[in-house]
């Protein structure tokens, strides 16, 4: 597998009605592809450490998708093999009242990452062009002026773009996953939150709500993946009807993307050999 199986080329006219959410890849059932992940991100775990060693580049990985599909989960089975003293993940929920008063990318921007470092964001500011097209009420809670609700839709596109622009040719890496379920698969993992105990604390009112108003949702997405697909941040649309599958490629399109950034540890400067050699010294005469 390799990323660009997955990356939606910018300008395009994806419909996720007709991308395939079943796909097991090349696995021949669930143990391969559980083994594959479990490879991929011992990988991914050494290209994190390089990535801090530098301390050139950051790293955002962003995480969208229908509910219930898997993206807690993708985050707990691959990510949760990096190094938690330089990753943090933001779950992005209903914004709050000093959130409400900036724009929509500021809480975004609080929670970037630091170079070396990797941030993870569960949903984004890509709400803000999903579920507020779907439910427009919600867009009182900006309390925008007159003159900012004109043409908004195009207007965040272009911001958001803009914004990932600026990371990226600031030394900071987008990486956008988007999780593709079917229909039927989300009603069958809603209904298991309502059935398993431990499942039900997941479970909300607006999950049957959003459910309800699929066909709305589907074309939020489809305009936010034309839209906001660039050649600096493309998106990557992952089959996740197959849970395996999904982490399997999420952990290999990371592993690929680190790598790119750095695949071997930083080379100690002549000045830092010099130390190294007086250190060594030092303790070898420290024997008994």
């Amino acid at each position: 597998m390799h990323y660009t199986d997955f990356s939606v080329s910018p300008n395009s006219n994806i419909r996720l009605a007709e991308q395939n959410a079943d796909s097991m890849g090349p696995f021949a059932d669930e143990a391969e592809a559980q083994a594959y992940t479990t490879e991929q991100a011992e990988q991914l775990a050494t290209y994190q450490d390089m990535l801090h060693a530098h301390g050139t580049y950051g790293v955002l990985i962003l995480f969208q998708g229908m509910d219930g599909a898997g993206k807690d989960e993708s985050i707990q089975e691959v990510l949760s093999y990096l190094d938690p003293q330089v990753s943090t993940t933001k779950k992005f929920k209903k914004p709050n009242e000093t959130e409400r008063q900036h724009d929509f990318l500021w809480r975004a921007a609080q929670a970037l990452p630091e170079r070396g470092e990797v941030a993870i964001f569960n949903r984004s500011y890509y709400e803000q062009v999903t579920a507020e097209q779907v439910y427009p009420e919600q867009i009182e809670q900006w309390g925008l002026p007159a003159e900012a609700r004109e043409n908004l839709w195009d207007k965040r596109y272009e911001q958001i773009n803009n914004f990932e622009r600026q990371l990226v040719e600031n030394g900071f890496v987008v990486i956008k996953f988007f999780l593709h379920i079917s229909k039927e698969v989300e009603r069958e993992r809603l209904l298991e939150r309502i059935e398993k105990p431990e499942l039900q604390w997941q479970f909300s009112e607006a999950d049957l709500r959003h459910h309800q108003d699929w066909d709305a949702f589907e074309q939020s997405f489809d305009a936010m993946l034309n839209k906001t697909s660039t050649d600096w941040a493309p998106w990557h649309i992952i089959p996740a009807n197959q849970r395996t599958f999904t982490y399997a490629a999420v952990a290999s399109i990371l592993v690929e993307r680190l790598k790119e950034l750095h695949a071997e540890y930083p080379k100690a400067s002549d000045e830092q050999r010099q130390v190294l050699e007086q250190a060594r010294e030092e303790f070898q005469k420290m024997q008994h």
